[in-house]
């Protein structure tokens, strides 16, 4: 009898069909896996799953470009848009309403989530890619789910979801929120006024299930950080703007639209909005962590590029000169500079 457990062939097999961009091989791998009987969870976890993490860490680490970093997803993706085609069994569950915040494009991970919670019974209602928030609204209404489900993976996007868990509330309606934006413990998600808070697809489905049929708006009363950072909010933009000038004064970041994707400035570049946002997320979550997170990781994207050793500290104190007028904001950043 075949064993029915994911063999190191097998991931060793799916990895070289996915960085080859091979769909037919991996999608073979996949389904060969599936057929010896061991569970869909598994499959998903050890094969997709594992694999799109290692897309990722090469990428960061600057091993891999963004070109390849696209294409291994694709496989990715693929596979799982042929799993759901195959997979056409009629679910009589509960039904959810499953979304990314708006500004996220990593998707792989409520991907897997859709598919994991139909595998189950539930009838997920998913649209690959963001909503906004009139749209969100509407299907609120039309089609009355169990629950919404939001996922965020970069905290940059803690504002964004915290505008969506507002939006949903208002609407009496049950809002869970997952992702690598949140942590392991749920702070952040329930600081933002999220009714619940999985930190994986398998601790989605008993969650849901406990969920409240239906639930109240959020409370009138708004904490000072929170106004700051709905200030923070509304002129992103310009502070980014504000941002990218004061280190272009200050480093050597040329003519970046002429610069590949790969090279340090560029990517520098475009992760001051995201730092931006951070801060309000900081604030909204009352979480300091969540600042040092994204420090962490860009230091660590940079650093792989061989970046201007002077870049994170010139970055941090440039935001901090610009929101000197914003007391908790300020507070927050002390810490990085």
């Amino acid at each position: 009898m075949a064993p029915r457990h994911v063999r190191t062939r097998d991931v060793e097999s799916y990895w070289t069909a996915t960085t080859e961009g091979d769909v037919e091989a991996a999608y073979a791998v996949f389904c060969g896996v599936l057929d010896r009987g061991v569970p869909l969870g598994d499959v998903l976890d050890r094969l997709v799953a594992a694999s799109q993490t290692q897309v990722g860490d090469l990428w960061a680490c600057n091993r891999w470009t963004v070109l390849q970093e696209h294409h291994a997803t694709g496989v990715n993706e693929r596979v799982l848009d042929r799993l759901s085609a195959r997979r056409t069994g009629v679910a009589r569950g509960p039904r959810v309403l499953l979304t990314c915040v708006e500004q996220e494009w990593h998707t792989m991970a409520t991907t897997l989530l859709a598919v994991k919670l139909r595998v189950a019974g539930v009838r997920v209602d998913y649209r690959q890619g963001e909503v906004d928030p009139g749209e969100l609204a509407h299907r609120i209404t039309r089609s009355r789910p169990r629950a919404v489900l939001l996922s965020a993976s970069l905290v940059s996007s803690l504002a964004a979801a915290t505008s969506l868990v507002e939006l949903v509330r208002d609407l009496r309606t049950p809002v869970m929120v997952g992702g690598a934006a949140f942590d392991r413990e749920g702070l952040r998600a329930r600081r933002i006024g999220a009714t619940a808070y999985a930190a994986t697809a398998d601790e989605a489905l008993p969650v849901l299930i406990d969920l409240p049929v239906r639930t109240d708006p959020l409370p009138d009363l708004v904490p000072p950080q929170v106004r700051e950072a709905e200030r923070i909010r509304a002129c992103s933009a310009d502070l980014s703007g504000l941002v990218l000038d004061d280190l272009s004064a200050r480093l050597d970041l040329g003519l970046v639209a002429d610069l590949p994707p790969e090279d340090w400035r560029g990517v520098l570049v475009t992760s001051v909005p995201h730092v931006v946002d951070s801060v309000a997320g900081a604030l909204l979550t009352r979480d300091p962590s969540v600042l040092k997170q994204m420090q962490t990781w860009l230091d660590e994207v940079l650093q792989a590029r061989d970046a201007d050793p002077r870049c994170s500290v010139e970055l941090w104190s440039s935001l901090q000169r610009q929101l000197l007028h914003q007391p908790h904001a300020t507070a927050l950043l002390t810490d990085l500079v």
